[in-house]
């Protein structure tokens, strides 16, 4: 029996599209479910989708009103919308006060004075995104400026198009007046473009002066950017294979979770971020590190390479990465094993061995801890 689900996801929006691929992903795991895909928009017609044959709905502002099927029966649906929370539908959603705790996390281990929180004061998930963030801050014990601005009612792109600019001009006194170094959180990747094309005229440098991270992994925000943007990578496929696994459970009328969250995995980080190394043996410790990564690696063996002690390479590292070598040697294995579960077919024990874990175990062991998944979990919902 085929099972007919309908996905009104974006496809403007880049974590429906990772939605998208998730719930795709849960389809070639499960042949007896076949996905309809259909664009949706802020209101969608009900006439538009009733003329289709289906079973249940993975829905994008579902809270307007029900879905129907040829009927007139209102269908089963799933929520894995970010923008309305509390509505009387399963939901599987990102977590985004988590998103905002975990930018806090990577931005107070950079060498700063102060951290900035820059949001709207809607969507729902910018101000979830915002608190989190603040909280985390508060809890490191560093000093934070929250700054909100308004969203225009208007449309999106006519918004970042000719409206953006006026709105940043407001903050004049706000970046005239920061203390530096400090370190900027804007919570979605076009308010981190914005910001870096605003202020780099006005003599702040980037990321010298003020580090920038964003949100949501934008292709068209991180590619349009003079400097490459940091960004954090949501989980949007994880909420689309969850979404369409609760969606099952529902048309089969068996047990399923009403809400389920998911955290955000990790900051993909680039130049707006990344501090520029000037120390010579760093700059041949981290060399190092990237290319070496697949042998055993001892800190005091690449110290000794350097010329340096194992405790100056460690304060160095510390001083202008905010992070230690371990921690950096680990971060660089740990994308390579995501490269490889996501483009090659080899075997997870090989992959482990190629990309320096030396052993399965070991590379289920870091994968938990960065992912709270298995490296085959990953390799299932990344494919």
């Amino acid at each position: 029996m085929t099972i007919r689900i309908a996905c009104t996801l974006r496809r403007n929006n880049p974590f429906y599209v990772d939605v998208m691929r998730g719930v795709l992903n849960y389809c070639r795991e499960h042949p007896e479910v076949e996905p309809i895909r259909f664009e949706g928009t802020y209101f969608i017609k009900v006439s538009s989708l009733q003329h289709l044959s289906m079973d249940g709905v993975i829905g994008y502002h579902p809270d307007y009103y029900p879905f129907l099927d040829q009927s007139g029966q209102i269908l089963p649906l799933v929520n894995c919308s970010h923008y309305h929370r509390a509505i009387p539908y399963p939901s599987v959603i990102n977590d985004d006060q988590a998103v905002g705790e975990l930018a806090a996390s990577y931005l107070t281990r950079k060498p700063v004075h102060h951290l900035y929180c820059l949001s709207f004061h809607k969507p729902w998930f910018h101000l979830m995104r915002a608190i989190g963030f603040r909280r985390g801050v508060k809890q490191r014990g560093f000093p934070c400026t929250p700054v909100v601005i308004s969203y225009p009612q208007k449309k999106r792109q006519e918004f970042y198009e000719s409206y953006s600019y006026a709105r940043l001009e407001k903050l004049d006194a706000l970046f005239s007046s920061m203390t530096f170094p400090a370190a900027l959180f804007c919570t979605d990747d076009h308010l981190a473009s914005l910001v870096i094309d605003y202020v780099l005229p006005r003599g702040i440098k980037i990321p010298g002066d003020l580090r920038i991270l964003g949100c949501g992994c934008s292709a068209d925000s991180i590619l349009d950017a003079q400097i490459p943007i940091s960004t954090i990578r949501l989980s949007g496929r994880e909420v689309g294979w969850e979404a369409c696994d609760t969606l099952y459970k529902c048309i089969q009328g068996r047990a399923h979770p009403h809400l389920q969250s998911f955290p955000a995995f990790h900051v993909i980080e680039r130049q707006s971020s990344q501090a520029r190394v000037t120390t010579p043996f760093l700059r041949k410790a981290i060399a190092i590190l990237k290319t070496e990564y697949q042998t055993p690696l001892s800190m005091k063996d690449v110290a000794q390479r350097v010329g340096v002690s194992r405790r100056k390479l460690e304060m160095e590292f510390n001083r202008e990465l905010g992070s230690s070598p371990y921690d950096t040697l680990t971060r660089v294995r740990v994308e390579n094993a995501c490269q490889l579960l996501e483009t090659t077919d080899l075997p997870i024990e090989l992959i482990a061995e190629r990309s320096g874990f030396g052993s399965q175990p070991t590379l289920r062991t870091y994968f938990q801890r960065h992912f709270n998944m298995p490296p085959h979990h990953w390799r299932k919902r990344h494919r």
